[in-house]
C-alpha cells in the first residue's frame, strides 16, 4: 500500500502489511491500494473496515486487495473509559 502524509514526510512510502507485520518498500515496487496515514490509522485501529473507508473514497486500488484487507483486520467496537 502507497501511505500518504502531508505532515510527516517520513511516513510517506509503500509498505507491505502481511503476517501482522509491516515492512517498507522500496519507491519502485508496484502497489494495489492508496490511502493517507489519517485513513491508516482506523483502519488498523479497527474503527473502520477496509471497505467502509473504500466506500468513504478513502482508500482508492484494487476491490480484491480491500476484501484481504478487511477480512484479516478485524473491526472492534469503541471503548471509553469514564471515571477518572
Amino acid at each position: 500500500m502507497n501511505i500518504h502524509d502531508d505532515y510527516a514526510s517520513w511516513n510517506n512510502g509503500k509498505f507491505l502489511l502481511a503476517n501482522k507485520k509491516i515492512e517498507k518498500l522500496s519507491s519502485d515496487y508496484e502497489v494495489d491500494l492508496e490511502l493517507d496515514v489519517n485513513v491508516l490509522i482506523p483502519l488498523i485501529f479497527g474503527n473502520y473496515s477496509a471497505t467502509e473507508l473504500c466506500n468513504m473514497g478513502l482508500i482508492k486500488g484494487d476491490s480484491q486487495k480491500i476484501q484481504i484487507l478487511t477480512e484479516n483486520v478485524q473491526v472492534k467496537s469503541g471503548f471509553f473509559i469514564d471515571f477518572f
